[in-house]
């Protein structure tokens, strides 16, 4: 449900503001907000793992820890856009999966394909260049871990990444 949620505002998002938005700039909407760039506030991040998102379409990042969902009869409610910036399509998912395998344990594989196929259901309403690839799920993910790593302890965060990812290590992006 959380990744369809995700699917629905980055479809969104792309469709109204986004599809004119490029990951290496800062992006001013017509109601005047301006979305920080992908590369900016990741630049040392970047460096360690690079990251091939040049020429991307633009969805959105904005902290999709299992924390920032609220759960309610009418579906998950998304809260906390603190860290509101561009990334790539299905790198909040990716957020999303190392946030809750390090604080719940283990996603089993099916899981995290489910999550995916859900999320891409309505991002490839927006046409194939919007969805993400099994592939490019595990490189973010692993660049999320790189990022969230040090947190392991403190916050929720109880399992640290390697031992609770969804993927065979053969499959981990190197």
């Amino acid at each position: 449900m959380l990744a369809a949620t995700l699917g629905r505002l980055h479809a969104a998002a792309y469709r109204r503001h986004l599809h004119a938005a490029r990951l290496d700039e800062p992006f001013p909407t017509q109601d005047g907000l301006i979305i920080s760039d992908f590369i900016s506030p990741r630049r040392t991040a970047l460096e360690k793992i690079p990251l091939p998102v040049n020429g991307l379409p633009a969805a959105l990042y904005k902290d999709a820890n299992i924390r920032n969902f609220l759960l309610t009869a009418d579906g998950a409610a998304i809260v906390d856009f603190d860290d509101l910036t561009l990334a790539p399509f299905g790198y909040d998912l990716a957020k999303l999966l190392v946030s809750t395998a390090m604080t719940h344990g283990r996603i089993d594989r099916h899981q995290a394909d489910s999550a995916l196929a859900a999320y891409n259901s309505h991002t490839a309403q927006e046409g194939p260049q919007t969805t993400c690839s099994v592939e490019q799920l595990r490189v973010y993910a692993e660049f999320h871990h790189l990022l969230t790593g040090p947190y392991l302890g403190r916050n929720g965060y109880r399992y640290p990444w390697p031992e609770v990812r969804p993927w065979r290590d053969s499959e981990v992006p190197q």
